[in-house]
This record gives structure tokens, C-alpha cells and sequence, in this order.
């Protein structure tokens, strides 16, 4: 499983507990819209009756205007809420990411496993690994020689921690390659593809 694949199933997993309380606040928006619109179709109809006395010929436009801005208005409260709940589920992963950075399975195999994947893209002999100040303190000098080892190239411990949540960042001596797999930019460049799948679990069946 990638870096990728392993944050998207993060998200699945997070989405199982917080849709309940996604689908019941949904579900009182929508009432709401609908009351909306209800309301508005009522006000509608007074005043179409109250025009109609004296301007016939206006009352069907004035009537349409006050429904037609009212269903614009329901249908753009909706689509906010819902970017508001997307943005909270991503919200949630990022909260649920400080947790995993403090796991067994994050400092025991994770970490170590996203360096080797990146540090082996780096065309170069020599690699300097940055990683923030709770990492760096993983990375010993046995840990880093048998990864050297595995990989058939040099890594170096930067002596500057990275100011991220976890994960790593790579490079050559010279800076002319990069790669910044720290978790906060992977998370970041999942996010399109993570969108479509907490919308399509979120409101699929509103």
C-alpha cells in the first residue's frame, strides 16, 4: 500500500464514525431548506394575491422572483454546508494523523518505509534526510546505516528538523532534487481524489 493509498484508507476509516452525526446534521439542513422554500412559496402566493388586485399582469413575475431567489438561495445554503462538511472530515484526518504519528506502526515501520521509498528516488549517491524533532530522535546511526545498506546509497541526518507534522523530506547535496513526502503535503496531494470519495460516501443518498 502507498503513502497515498494508506491516507485514503485513513479517510474510509474516519468517515465510518463521524457519518452518523454528517448524515443527521444534513438531514436537518435539508428540512431546513425545504421549510425554506415552503415558507417562500407562501409568501409567494400572498403576495401574488395581494398584487393581483390592482396588476394582474404583475403579480406572475413578482410572484416567480420571490420563489426563484428562494430556491437559489436553499440550493447555495446546501452546497456550503456541504463543503464545510467535506472540509470537517479533512479536518478530522489531519487530527487523526497527530494520533498516528505516535504509533508503533508509524515509528516502527511506516516512517522508515516512506524514507527508503523516497530517498530511493533521489538520483543521487548521498541523500539528506530532514525530519521533524520527534523523529529525528528514531533515527539512529544503526537505523540509518542498514537503510544505507538496503538502499546501495548514502544517507545523511540533516542537522535542521523539519518544521511538519511527520513523514520526510529528501534531497540531493546540492538541492537539485527533492522530494517533500512529509505527511501534510501527501495528505494535500490526495485531497481531489479524496474529495470525490468523502462526497460520494457523505451524499450518495441525499
Amino acid at each position: 500500500m502507498t503513502a497515498a493509498q494508506g491516507l485514503v484508507a485513513m479517510a474510509s476509516e474516519i468517515l465510518k464514525e463521524v457519518r452518523a452525526e454528517i448524515e443527521r446534521t444534513l438531514e436537518e439542513a435539508a428540512s431546513r431548506a425545504r421549510k425554506m422554500l415552503e415558507d417562500s412559496w407562501k409568501l409567494a402566493n400572498q403576495r401574488y394575491e395581494q398584487i393581483l388586485l390592482d396588476y394582474e399582469s404583475r403579480a406572475d413575475s413578482e410572484a416567480k422572483k420571490v420563489v426563484s431567489k428562494a430556491e437559489i438561495d436553499s440550493k447555495l445554503g446546501l452546497l456550503k454546508l456541504r463543503e464545510e462538511l467535506v472540509e470537517a472530515v479533512f479536518k478530522a484526518v489531519e487530527e487523526k494523523l497527530k494520533d498516528y504519528v505516535k504509533s508503533k506502526e508509524y515509528r516502527n515501520d511506516f516512517l522508515w518505509a516512506l524514507l527508503e521509498k523516497a530517498a530511493a528516488a533521489i538520483p543521487s549517491e548521498k541523500v539528506i534526510v530532514t525530519l521533524n524533532s520527534s523523529d529525528k530522535k528514531l533515527a539512529t546511526k544503526e537505523k540509518l546505516k542498514k537503510l544505507s545498506r538496503s538502499l546501495g546509497k548514502e544517507l545523511v541526518l540533516s542537522e535542521n528538523a523539519g518544521n511538519f507534522l511527520g513523514g520526510v523530506i529528501v534531497s540531493s547535496p546540492d538541492e537539485r532534487y527533492v522530494i517533500n513526502a512529509s505527511l501534510e503535503v501527501l495528505l494535500e496531494r490526495v485531497k481531489p481524489s479524496l474529495r470525490v470519495k468523502v462526497a460520494s460516501m457523505l451524499f450518495e443518498e441525499v
